[in-house]
């Protein structure tokens, strides 16, 4: 089954024209499922009213779903005081923009409210590649005449400081509120962590969207996307629910100075619509050949010179004070129904006692990317284990396959080669493994393998040196010319 997911977040819909003093509150979220023609409810209000209840739709369905053989689609609702259309953009069943919201009043007068969401829609809540983006964290600085501006608080006008040194005039600017709670690493901000680049670059802990490019000298200024740096020490993706997403426009496209780093300011790669202050409604698929094309400099998104300043970076870590840790099982415990277990470890396996009654147990432990300490994998592991066994304490052992395919769904990655599989952060056990265990079961994890080295943070943050470092910067001394 296809589905999509569209999310909102307190998002004003203003009525205007023959609407005019309308204002309705759209929050939540609703799913598409492209198989059956559905519109599922997840947590979707308006207004406050639940939409399920309101509409009366049974099965969770709210909703229509249904082709206007234009690139659109509409999603449509009735019984909420006054019907709502959500019209959305694709190209088949590949989301390439955000789509717009139409309100249709009962008196089946309607107008474009000019709105999108405030998420994004894809397979399993994944950010399409032609809507990524390249952004700022709200709070982050920018270097004006004025001096270190937080983003949210530039205005159109506003005299920026380019790393050449020259002033430029803001073009544009656009925002989005973004709900991170399921998104995936293509959306999630990269950290900076404050001298992770050298003395006083940045100056403060310096959040990003993936796709932002960082600009280095590196055998000549080259632009590097924030994401291809990630090393789980100094540049980190961490968690978070939600996030407020800022780019800046210029005449061309230029390098800013953010907490004194050199970062690229906003070109267009065909997403301008992901921005609520864009009046585009639809996806400009040659944007992103063009936006290429008129990058202030070349652009590396992998490759040796990528893995160059990936190598560098990491010394740098180190120099830092950050350190590598191969203990096997770093953090390894149970949490059932929300407590928390701590294993006794003998050699390479691990026992948990398991309550009588659990309802829900999760594997969870300290998670690495070997990608990170040089290797090609970019998974997030955990521990690698080579059975899972429940036990009685009576010889009553119940085995769990590990080739069970509810196992791919619950955490685990995928079985390899050996019969092994690695864990996630939280990996959850199928309930019906818990059904009906006595008191007194224990769970025995077998471990296999080398583990995974992780990075261990230095004491203090008021120790880190500010020593000089090899990483060098864009050249202020070499002007940009904009490209317009």
């Amino acid at each position: 089954m296809t589905t999509y997911t569209l999310s909102f977040a307190n998002l004003a819909v203003p009525g205007t024209g023959s609407n005019a003093g309308n204002t309705d509150t759209v929050s939540g979220q609703f799913t598409i499922d492209f198989t059956n023609n559905k519109v599922l409810a997840s947590s979707l209000t308006i207004d406050g009213v639940d939409a399920l209840s309101a509409v009366g739709g049974s099965g969770g369905n709210i909703g229509t779903f249904s082709d206007n053989e234009d690139g659109a689609y509409n999603v449509g609702m009735t019984n909420l005081g006054s019907d709502y259309n959500f019209v959305m953009y694709f190209t088949g069943q590949n989301p390439t923009a955000l789509g717009r919201i139409i309100y249709q009043s009962a008196n089946g007068r309607s107008f474009d409210t000019g709105a999108t969401s405030s998420n994004y829609y894809a397979p399993n809540n994944d950010l399409p590649a032609a809507s990524a983006v390249a952004c700022f964290c709200s709070g982050t600085h920018i270097l004006t005449t004025r001096g270190n501006i937080p983003v949210e608080a530039l205005a159109v006008g506003d005299l920026v400081v380019t790393a050449s040194g020259a002033t430029r005039p803001i073009r544009w600017l656009g925002h989005r509120e973004i709900d991170c709670r399921n998104a995936s690493a293509k959306i999630r901000p990269v950290r900076i962590s404050a001298y992770a680049l050298g003395p006083d670059r940045p100056a403060r802990d310096l959040l990003v969207s993936p796709d932002h490019a960082l600009c280095f000298d590196i055998l000549g200024d080259a632009l590097v996307p924030a994401g291809a740096l990630v090393n789980g020490a100094t540049i980190t993706q961490p968690e978070r629910d939600r996030v407020s997403y800022w780019h800046v426009e210029l005449e061309g496209h230029d390098i800013l100075l953010a907490e004194n780093q050199p970062a690229e300011s906003y070109i267009d790669t065909g997403n301008r619509a992901f921005f609520v202050e864009s009046d585009v409604v639809s996806f400009d698929a040659e944007a992103v050949a063009r936006a290429h094309a008129g990058f202030c400099r070349p652009f590396h998104a992998s490759g040796p010179l990528v893995e160059a300043l990936r190598a560098q970076l990491r010394a740098r870590a180190e120099a830092l004070g950050w350190t590598l840790d191969e203990t096997p099982a770093l953090d390894l415990h149970l949490l059932v129904d929300g407590v928390r277990i701590e294993p006794i470890v003998r050699g390479p396996a691990c026992r948990f006692q398991i309550p009588a009654g659990a309802r829900e147990a999760r594997l969870s432990s300290s998670i690495a990317r070997p990608v990170d300490v040089g290797q090609s994998d970019a998974r997030e592991l955990g521990v690698c284990v080579s059975s899972l066994t429940l036990c009685d304490g009576f010889g009553a052992d119940r085995q769990i396959d590990l080739s069970d395919p509810r196992l791919d769904h619950c955490g685990f990655h995928a079985l390899e080669e050996g019969a092994r599989r690695w864990t996630s952060a939280q990996t959850i056990l199928p309930a019906e493994y818990l059904r009906d265990c006595p008191d007194g079961t224990f769970l025995r994890v077998e471990l296999c393998g080398p583990p995974v080295a992780r990075w261990i943070a230095p004491a203090s943050r008021e120790t880190l040196p500010r020593q000089p470092f090899t990483i060098a910067m864009a050249k202020p001394s070499q002007p940009l010319e904009p490209t317009v």
